[in-house]
Formats: structure tokens, C-alpha cells, sequence
């Protein structure tokens, strides 16, 4: 493991340690999802926010689907700090388009696990992506050849 700085649109927001990654191809684009074991204090502030925004969002789009359906589904998220599922840097390459480069996070209510919901937060390509992509060509390489 590794620690490695994260830069967003604003500048340097903190560092993060990446521990095992996969590798998804299709015919359209290679997904790379390296999971995030640390991250800072400033990161996790961030992703925060980006909890907040997507909370606001699922709720709205979970009261709309129950009212288009005719079922009564709660929607609102408790006041307690959620629950993190997962967290991963993601890396995407789509045909025809630049490469992507997220931090994501799953999350769910403290009281109700059918509140669930996912956050990205965008950063800027990273100074060590030259030796993720070493890494992720040479686990190509080994698997299929």
C-alpha cells in the first residue's frame, strides 16, 4: 500500500491509500477500481458534502417513484451519520471520451437500510497514474497471456 495526494478543480485536498484493485473490460471501456483503505481528514470532508447532495437527490427521486407507483416508501434519511458500504477510487476510459477519474462512496441510513445511495467526487489525474497503469497492464498481461 501506498499513500498518494488528490487533487480536485480547487487544488491539493489530501491523501489517500490505495490497497487491491480490479480491472473491467468491456467493448465499450476499462473500469479500474482501487480500493481506498485511508484518506484524509480534508478528503473525507469532501465526500461528506457529496453525501449530503446525494441524500437530497435519492430522496427526491424515491418520493416520485412512490407517488408515479402508488406505494408509500420512505424517503427520509435519518439525522445519524451514515453508514459507509464501500469506498474506491474508480478510474474509466469510455471509447471516444478522456479518461474519468472518481472517488466513490455506498452508503446507507444508520436506521434504515433501504436508504441507500452512492457519491462521486471528481479528481484531477494523478502524478502516480503512470505506475497504476504499469500495474494494471502487467495483472493484464499475467492473466491473459
Amino acid at each position: 500500500m501506498k499513500t498518494w495526494k488528490v487533487r480536485t478543480e480547487s487544488g491539493n485536498i489530501g491523501k489517500i491509500k490505495l490497497d487491491e484493485y480490479s480491472v473491467y473490460v468491456t467493448e465499450e471501456n476499462i473500469t479500474v477500481n482501487i480500493d481506498i483503505v485511508q484518506m484524509s481528514v480534508a478528503i473525507k470532508n469532501e465526500l461528506m458534502r457529496a453525501v449530503e447532495t446525494a441524500k437530497k437527490q435519492g430522496s427526491k427521486e424515491l418520493s416520485q417513484l412512490s407517488k408515479r407507483y402508488g406505494r408509500n416508501v420512505s424517503s427520509v434519511w435519518s439525522d445519524k451519520p451514515v453508514i459507509k458500504k464501500f469506498v474506491y477510487l474508480c478510474i474509466t476510459y469510455c471509447a471516444g471520451d478522456s479518461v474519468k477519474h472518481y472517488i466513490i462512496m455506498g452508503f446507507e441510513d444508520a436506521e434504515n437500510n433501504c436508504l441507500t445511495a452512492e457519491c462521486k467526487l471528481a479528481v484531477i489525474p494523478l502524478s502516480y497514474m503512470r505506475k497504476i497503469k504499469e500495474r494494471i497492464i502487467s495483472r493484464i498481461y499475467n492473466h491473459f497471456i
